[in-house]
C-alpha cells in the first residue's frame, strides 16, 4: 500500500533510535593517557595539525568531562551516565532564523527516494545498480535553483535530498543533488547545502546513509558512500567534503572504521583521511585510497566495468 507522502518524509528524517549517543572522552579523540583531574594538558585534535609548535593548548577535567582549547577555543561537554549530549565548538554558534523554516518548508514537500522515478534513474545510472535495501535519502520535485551569488531563479529541477545531522541525529541541513532527465542538471553547481539551521553547524556532521553496526565506511560523496555499501554490504555515511571527513563524529558503538578517501591531486582528500584516523586511533582504521589520481572510490569501480 502506498504510503502518504507526508508520512514518508517524516520517516526518511525521523531521529533513528539506533544512533547511540557519545558518552565519552575518548569518542571525541582526547586520549588522556590515563591522567585524570581537573587540569590535564593534552594536544589538541582539532588545531594540533595546522601548528608546527607541540604545545598543549588543550585543558581537559575529567572528572566533569569538559575540555577547552585556549588556542582553536574547541570545548564541549559530555554528560557522562547520561543520554543528553552538549557540544559547544567554535563551529557551532547562534541559531539562523531563517534556515529552519526553509528546511522544513523543503521537507514538507519531500517523498522517499523510493518515489521519485528521476532520482531512481539518476542512482541507477551514477552506480550502475540500486543499494538494498534503499538508503535514507529523499527527493522533491521541482525545486528552485537560484544562482548563488545574484540570487537569480534559473528553473527547477528535481532534486536527491541528503539529511545532514550530528551524531545524534540532530538536523543541521540538507545536502540537494539537482538532476534533470536522470542526471545531473546543467547548471553550475548541481550540488549545494541548504543553509544550517546552526551556523556553520555541518562541522562533525554526516548524510548517515546507513545505521552503523560495529563497522562504519566514511565517504566525502553520497554516491561513493553508496557505492562502497553496494561493494561490501557495511553501513556507510558522507561527509559531503573532505573537511566534513576531518571532522565527523563517529558513533560509540563503532569499532572498525574504513575511510574511503578521495585521492585528489592536491592531498586534501588524503590529509583529511589521515586526520580522522588519528582522532580515532582508539579504534581499528583503515585508510583506502583509489589507484587513479584525482578519483574517488566509486570512479574506480565505475571504471573496473
Amino acid at each position: 500500500m502506498r504510503v502518504h507522502r507526508s508520512i514518508q518524509a517524516r520517516q526518511w528524517l525521523t531521529h533513528m533510535s539506533h544512533y547511540m549517543n557519545i558518552t565519552t572522552l575518548a569518542d571525541y579523540g582526547i586520549d588522556t593517557d590515563g591522567r585524570t583531574g581537573r587540569g590535564v594538558r593534552l594536544h589538541c585534535p582539532e588545531c594540533q595539525h595546522l601548528h608546527r609548535n607541540n604545545e598543549k593548548t588543550l585543558s581537559v577535567d575529567t572528572e566533569r568531562g569538559l575540555w577547552q582549547c585556549f588556542r582553536c577555543d574547541w570545548k564541549g561537554s559530555v554528560k557522562h551516565g547520561g543520554s543528553e549530549l552538549h557540544i559547544y565548538t567554535r563551529h557551532l554558534k547562534k541559531p539562523n532564523t531563517y534556515a529552519k523554516p526553509a528546511i522544513e518548508r523543503v521537507v514538507s514537500q519531500a517523498v522517499h527516494i523510493s518515489e521519485s522515478p528521476e532520482a531512481l534513474e539518476y542512482l541507477l545510472g551514477r552506480l550502475g545498480e540500486l543499494p538494498d535495501p534503499l538508503p535514507q535519502l529523499g527527493a522533491v520535485a521541482s525545486h528552485g535553483y537560484y544562482d548563488s551569488d545574484t540570487k537569480e531563479h534559473l528553473g527547477n529541477y528535481t532534486a536527491m535530498l541528503g539529511a545532514i545531522r550530528t551524531v545524534t541525529g540532530g538536523l543541521m541541513s540538507l545536502h540537494r543533488t539537482y538532476i534533470q532527465n536522470g542526471k545531473k542538471a546543467p547548471v553550475y553547481s548541481p550540488k549545494k547545502i541548504m543553509t544550517p539551521i546552526v551556523e556553520g553547524g555541518i562541522s562533525g556532521c554526516a548524510v548517515q546513509l546507513y545505521i552503523p553496526t560495529d563497522e562504519l565506511i566514511i565517504a566525502e560523496g553520497i554516491e561513493t558512500a553508496l557505492a562502497m555499501f553496494v561493494s561490501t554490504g557495511i553501513p556507510a555515511w558522507s561527509t559531503i567534503s573532505a573537511h566534513g571527513m576531518e571532522t565527523v563524529v563517529i558513533p560509540e558503538q563503532v569499532r572498525k572504521l574504513t575511510i574511503a578517501a578521495d585521492n585528489d591531486e592536491n592531498g586534501t582528500g588524503q590529509k583529511a583521511a589521515e586526520r580522522l584516523s588519528l582522532r580515532y586511533r582508539n579504534i581499528e582504521t583503515k585508510i583506502m585510497i583509489p589507484p587513479i589520481v584525482d578519483a574517488d572510490w566509486l570512479d574506480v569501480m565505475l571504471e573496473a566495468e
